[in-house]
């Protein structure tokens, strides 16, 4: 799909360049029936640039190729209204564009925020003196978790100031229901100054998905739930959080435990 929309970006792309090529006499363009002058061609030119440099940001992952599809799409939006008769057509494709390059906006929102914060709890653990030694703490752990940790070859490795889990699970919104989703999760955990952050993202459609942040930072809980990773489903804080502060067990119950921990 990501192909086929990065391929449908290139044509609108070279569409535009079309303008160009009428306004500089290199194609006679029937389909373009209004005239369109040289500083006009040139915008029809950075249109089309800019739809091509999307499209190439697309393809990279790059995060700020929403920012290059707005401008294009911009830029684009105000040709075709000043050439509305031949162009019209190309609002429908704008639009859909635009409801793309939104939902990457709030992705790109969301991220932000999870990256301060986890940055944050990493570096208050780095700035900690104090840290866990697990051959020594280990005769104080249960016999299955001391076997665990042995076979995970932890006690080689370095003082322990944080972890990192990853997860890959599948969920469900409610615990009737009989359909699962695939998610990817990830967990930052600090150890001496108590700290985590656990991000989610749950995958319904090629149209619709979850994402999620349960954090608990400064002796404050909160959990933050959006749909497109834009539009707010849960956003609580209090008391309750603050004390229990668990994984996201509102939203979808874990099918899959997660992998071994990368400390």
């Amino acid at each position: 799909m990501k192909v086929g929309f990065i391929l449908l970006i290139t044509l609108h792309a070279f569409i535009h360049f079309a303008g160009f090529a009428k306004a500089f006499d290199l194609k006679e363009l029937k389909e373009l029936t209004l005239p369109i002058s040289k500083p006009l061609g040139l915008v029809w030119l950075l249109a089309g640039i800019l739809f091509l440099g999307y499209a190439f940001a697309l393809g990279f992952n790059h995060r700020y190729a929403w920012l290059i599809g707005f401008l294009a799409i911009l830029t684009s939006q105000f040709l075709i209204f000043y050439f509305w008769k031949d162009a019209r057509f190309g609002t429908l494709l704008n639009v859909v564009l635009l409801s793309v390059v939104i939902y990457a906006f709030g992705e790109f929102i969301f991220e932000g925020r999870v990256s301060a914060d986890t940055n944050t709890i990493l570096k208050n653990s780095s700035s900690n003196s104090s840290a866990i030694n697990m051959e020594q703490s280990l005769p104080s752990f249960p016999e299955p978790v001391r076997n665990w940790l042995v076979r995970c070859g932890v006690l080689k490795k370095p003082d322990i100031r944080y972890g990192r889990i990853t997860q890959h699970a599948f969920m469900k919104l409610k615990p009737e229901q009989d359909d699962w989703y695939e998610a990817t999760a990830v967990q930052y955990t600090s150890i001496n100054d108590p700290a985590f952050i656990w991000t989610v993202n749950m995958k319904l459609n090629s149209l619709l998905w979850f994402r999620g942040c349960d954090k608990y930072m400064n002796g404050e809980g909160s959990m933050m739930i959006k749909a497109n990773a834009l539009v707010p489903v849960v956003n609580s804080h209090g008391d309750k959080l603050n004390v229990i502060s668990k994984p996201m067990t509102t939203l979808a119950t874990i099918k899959q435990t997660p992998k071994h921990p990368d400390f």
